[in-house]
């Protein structure tokens, strides 16, 4: 995911075979504010909001 021209995560759909989930994201990878963070997201629209909640506000 970008945010002002920045990488600041990589969010993936987690396999469904593998992990008997439906439709669920994960946080792979988070950059700047979110290095070392993981976690998983019922919607990829959840996913997005957080990793916006959770990194640099949008200029004015």
């Amino acid at each position: 995911m970008w945010k002002r021209d920045q990488l600041v995560a990589v969010l993936t759909q987690i396999d469904e075979e593998v992990y008997s989930t439906k439709g669920k994201w994960f946080l792979e990878t988070g950059f700047g504010l979110l290095s070392g963070q993981h976690k998983n997201f019922d919607t990829i629209e959840e996913a997005i909001r957080w990793v916006g909640r959770h990194t640099y506000p949008e200029p004015a």
